[in-house]
């Protein structure tokens, strides 16, 4: 028998996994999910692993060409939520995620908007290497517009 949060977690989990193949975002993103992602990431009853897998799912779709509607969706702001979390392998994702965002220069305004170069900042001094080259990669593409 399940529990609840583990049948939670295999859920986004499997989020995570289509959210690798292009088509499978669109459908994704089609059928809202980045709004549910969203509301689970900022409910607070998510545990590190949901998180890891939410945060994946976000990185995915914004690698995939989804980034705007990531963000319209509100998906930014689980991204920034994760990035502050305690767990550097959730931060590591959620930095992926923020340079993935940063790789399509309309996604700026938004980032900085909401806080995220200072976050960038703030991570790029992480202890953990993941971190600091992702975190310095959405800063260097940042740079460049």
């Amino acid at each position: 028998v399940s529990t609840d949060l583990e049948v939670r977690r295999r859920a986004l989990q499997c989020v995570a996994t289509m959210s690798a193949s292009d088509h499978s975002c669109g459908v994704l993103v089609e059928n809202d999910v980045v709004q549910t992602l969203q509301h689970v990431a900022l409910q607070g009853a998510a545990d590190r692993h949901s998180h890891f897998y939410i945060a994946g799912a976000l990185a995915n779709l914004a690698k995939n060409g989804f980034g705007p509607r990531m963000v319209m969706d509100g998906g930014l702001e689980a991204v920034l939520l994760f990035g502050r979390s305690t767990f550097v392998d959730v931060q590591g994702v959620a930095a992926q995620a923020m340079a993935n965002l940063a790789q399509d220069a309309s996604q700026h305004k938004a980032i900085a908007d909401r806080g995220g170069v200072y976050l960038l900042v703030d991570m790029s001094r992480s202890p953990d290497v993941h971190v600091r080259a992702h975190a310095g990669t959405a800063l260097a593409l940042f740079t460049q517009s």
